[in-house]
């Protein structure tokens, strides 16, 4: 898209694909991590990152309210009938400004609320900018002890956590690349991906019609996977044992535990 936009040779659409193509540089970095993760020191780290993002999202959806509950209650009192009421003006006072409250960065904040209250000697607008100074204090308290302090400690619990099973996490995180890439296309680059698509319609299409040719006894030999059938051969015959027995083991100790617990709950 965006070397689409760059060939039309029009000031606005090259802008437009410049940002497109700087986008997804960033994220082709981004995604360039997932290669870390076949790395026993550094995959759990990379786990680790994973999962503190889950954190931050519910993090957010607190900040992002108490970022619009002090962007509307500050400048309903000291900008009234003085907003314009367009959706990027609305979005710089109400969410850009307050947001970096969370960094701590209140000068700008008093600068514009000292601003706005000294144009005018109005005895409300002192009361109202001794109001705003108030929950401008709440609110950095709110931001920068409480809720800072809450995702530094669930970070510190999903670190632990991963730290617990980083072994786990590291042979499971090196399957599923595997797995990924054994059910790639051999040509996984556009527009030669469509090549392989069309193969693997053909394909399908031919082994449905082998279906429908044969008896219901020779249905199974004909069955067609898409991407194949992934499974680890192990090279000594004795691992499958082990494996085998460890499953059986986990298998009995999990009914075990889940029976003992079925008791447990029973009234007395």
């Amino acid at each position: 898209m965006g070397l689409w936009y760059g060939s039309r040779r029009i000031p606005s659409l090259f802008t437009t694909a410049k940002i497109i193509l700087a986008l997804d540089l960033e994220l082709w970095y981004l995604w360039s991590l997932k290669f870390i993760t076949v790395i026993k020191i550094l995959s759990p780290k990379v786990f680790m990152v994973r999962n503190m993002l889950r954190d931050l999202m519910g993090f957010l959806y607190v900040v992002l309210i108490c970022i619009a509950a002090y962007g509307v209650v500050s400048r309903t009192m000291i900008k009234q009938g003085k907003m314009e009421f367009t959706a990027r003006s609305l979005f710089a006072d109400i969410f850009h400004a307050p947001y970096w409250l969370l960094y701590a960065d209140a000068d700008d904040e008093k600068k514009t609320i000292d601003d706005l209250t000294s144009r005018n000697n109005a005895t409300n607008l002192d009361a109202e900018s001794v109001a705003t100074h108030m929950l401008l204090a709440f609110h950095m308290i709110l931001f920068n002890i409480l809720l800072l302090n809450l995702l530094i400690a669930a970070f510190a619990t999903t670190i632990s956590k991963v730290e617990t099973n980083s072994r786990y996490f590291y042979h499971y995180q090196v399957y599923t690349m595997t797995q990924e890439y054994f059910e790639k296309p051999i040509i996984p680059v556009p527009p030669f991906i469509l090549i392989c698509y069309i193969g693997s319609i053909i394909r399908y299409i031919y082994y449905k019609l082998k279906q429908c040719c044969k008896k219901q006894d020779d249905i199974k030999k004909y069955k067609y996977y898409v991407t194949g059938i992934f499974k680890m051969i192990p090279v000594d015959s004795e691992f499958t044992e082990r494996c085998t027995a460890f499953e059986h083991a986990a298998t009995y100790d999990y009914a075990r535990r889940f029976v003992e617990n079925k008791k447990g709950k029973r009234p007395t």
